[in-house]
């Protein structure tokens, strides 16, 4: 697992299916994470939880698609999906 942190945003891609956590250290109240892959969903969770495909609990971003994210734990937020890029980035 790969952990990123940044001030306003991270752009970054998957290796293979192993999930990424990510931390802004600016206090977002908002954080829009956006899959930038073309064809693989990428897979979120903004619990603290590490992210696991297709579980309960974990949000789907479409590819092409992004989800605005407005609990944010102290542990960062967590993506997985399968070699997908990805940006994370404070909007609120």
């Amino acid at each position: 697992m790969a952990s990123h942190t940044a001030t306003t945003s991270v752009h970054k891609t998957l290796t293979s299916t192993t999930a990424d956590t990510v931390n802004l250290n600016d206090q977002w109240t908002e954080i829009e994470v956006i899959n930038r892959s073309g064809s693989a969903p990428l897979y979120v969770r903004a619990d603290g939880t590490t992210s696991v495909a297709e579980a309960d609990n974990t949000d789907v971003v479409m590819p092409g698609e992004a989800v605005l994210v407005n609990r944010i734990p102290a542990a960062g937020i967590s993506v997985v999906g399968n070699g997908n890029a990805y940006s994370v980035i404070g909007v609120g």
